[in-house]
């Protein structure tokens, strides 16, 4: 059962990066986000780093995520 979540996120994935891939084939902006800090990145159309942003500051702060 766990091997087809993870089958079934990984399609998912691969269909939504493609579909975003196709409408914007620019730049794209990845965002990571844990409890101790917030990184942000801009890719370009072949994957690589253009920019890169990491806020160490959000250890201890609540958030409201919808």
């Amino acid at each position: 059962m766990r091997q087809d979540k993870t089958r079934k996120f990984a399609r998912r994935k691969i269909k939504v990066n493609s579909a975003i891939k196709a409408i914007a084939p620019d730049f794209r902006v990845v965002i990571n986000k844990t409890n101790k800090y917030m990184k942000a990145q801009v890719l370009d159309q072949d994957g690589k780093v253009v920019a890169c942003m990491v806020d160490k500051g959000m250890k201890g702060v609540l958030l409201k995520t919808g």
